[in-house]
């Protein structure tokens, strides 16, 4: 009963997200962008991020605030969960998308797909079977702040100064979420940070499948799905149940929402209203910038990496899509919020990134030999053996001929990519630690965060397939 009682907390969590997501989900279909199924794949993969994490607040702060009363904070999602249920009810049913032109491969493509999902996840089962408590980091820092947080009375731990050499001032969004679910069973079982960490990665999939099927057709949504779906690395660290996955599922999910703005996609407007009369939603609510802020946000309260993340969008946002800056910071709000409250006054100052010598170590070519090749070998070996996931690309880059569509969102997107990864080139060699250890523990992990942003942006440089489908054919030259 108790594991049973665990995972309806996290699917209340999930139910939660998708719920806030239905406004959003209207809104697309009713503007007829892309498939029906594209609009559902995004909505469910980003509301279950959006669940996981809103709920992670909520979770931390009753802990903070009313300790003493931990099922306030349950009533409290309970209640949000039935008004936003009763606001879908009371809506009208979104529009038909218009017929797309549909490509005859996109079914094969699509059960291409859910065949390397049931093998990924029949292989992940066996590794939960041999190590149900994840890797090293999972036990010593994500789960082991969990257990803290699950005991109101031992919260404080989970940031203790004592923990100095396992990063006792990392975020806790992923710790929350689990603890949330132990609490409220009475009890700690391994298949929670399990559940957690597949679903994550579910939704890592059917967001980046779902919203680049939106901006850029069918085909390539489901060619970026199959990509992430078929990278090696990225499945093995799934049974880790490190916050990696996580922290990569809200930077792609936050980079499709500024795929979307990008596009100029605005809200449906009617009505000079500041309430959208169909969705029923504030038309700043519907925003893909905002969404953008918000899941940013999220990367920002799971990992430390989500700092250079939040930088490097608000900075692109200045340079691409400065009439959106303002939405994309509203919506960074809730996750920013937390994260500079627990890092001004709950987390202990251990870290020693910008330890004394920093410039010497940013000059010292032989660090960057080390962190270039390691970062280069785990590129690499994204895939698995002699065969690596970029191959896909290439092959649907060969199908709509190698034709370029958007300049300007190729380089934005080109842009984001280079500067995360650069980013974290830079803390590899700037950080205290010896170069080679660094390199070797930390740079694949990294390339996993990185890596579903770069599909996406791979993705962008070509035009959608559903193109060169309904092209009118050219006459052909009379020879002489």
């Amino acid at each position: 009963m108790t594991l049973i009682a665990a995972f309806a907390c996290l699917i209340l969590a999930i139910a939660i997200g998708c719920a806030a997501m239905e406004p959003l989900y209207r809104d697309l279909s009713g503007q007829q962008r892309g498939p029906r199924w594209a609009a559902i794949l995004l909505a469910a993969g980003a509301g279950a991020m959006f669940g996981i994490g809103a709920t992670s607040i909520l979770f931390f702060l009753a802990i903070l605030l009313v300790p003493r009363f931990p099922l306030a904070e349950l009533l409290v999602e309970i209640a949000a969960l039935a008004w936003l249920i009763y606001r879908i009810v009371k809506r009208r049913k979104p529009q038909s998308p218009a017929n797309k032109p549909r490509l005859a491969s996109n079914l094969s493509v699509a059960g291409a797909l859910a065949i390397v999902l049931i093998l990924a996840t029949a292989a992940m089962d066996k590794s939960w079977d041999l190590n149900s408590q994840g890797n090293w980091d999972a036990w010593a820092i994500w789960n082991l702040r969990a257990k803290f947080l699950a005991a109101p009375e031992l919260a404080a731990r989970a940031w203790s100064p004592l923990l100095s050499n396992t990063h006792p001032e990392y975020p806790l969004l992923l710790s929350a979420a689990i603890a949330r679910c132990w609490t409220f069973s009475g009890s700690t079982p391994d298949a929670v940070p399990i559940a957690v960490a597949y679903v994550f990665f579910l939704a890592l999939i059917a967001a980046v499948t779902g919203g680049v099927a939106i901006a850029r057709g069918a085909a390539a949504g489901l060619t970026a799905g199959l990509t992430l779906a078929c990278t090696a690395a990225l499945l093995h660290e799934v049974p880790s149940q490190y916050a990696d996955v996580p922290i990569a599922a809200y930077m792609a999910c936050a980079a499709v929402f500024v795929l979307l703005s990008s596009q100029g996609r605005e809200p449906r407007s009617v009505a000079p209203a500041s309430i959208d009369p169909v969705v029923g939603a504030p038309r700043w609510a519907l925003h893909p910038a905002f969404w953008a802020g918000v899941f940013a946000g999220f990367a920002l309260w799971t990992k430390d990496e989500g700092a250079l993340f939040c930088i490097v969008l608000l900075a692109l946002f200045s340079l691409f899509l400065r009439r959106d800056v303002w939405r994309v910071i509203l919506g960074m709000l809730p996750g920013g919020l937390i994260y500079l409250a627990f890092k001004l006054f709950l987390a202990p100052r251990v870290t020693t990134q910008f330890a004394a010598g920093t410039l010497v170590r940013l000059a010292d070519s032989g660090r960057w030999g080390v962190v270039l090749g390691g970062v280069t070998s785990q590129i690499v070996s994204l895939g698995g053996g002699w065969f690596h996931p970029f191959w896909i690309w290439v092959a649907y880059a060969i199908g709509v001929r190698f034709r370029v569509d958007s300049r300007r969102e190729a380089y934005l997107f080109t842009a984001l990519a280079a500067a995360i990864l650069g980013g974290y080139a830079i803390a590899m060699v700037t950080s205290p630690n010896d170069v080679l250890w660094q390199t070797n523990t930390a740079a694949g992990r990294l390339v996993v965060q990185w890596w579903p942003l770069t599909v996406i942006a791979l993705m962008v440089w070509l035009r959608p397939a559903e193109e060169w489908i309904v092209e009118p054919a050219q006459p052909k030259k009379k020879r002489r």
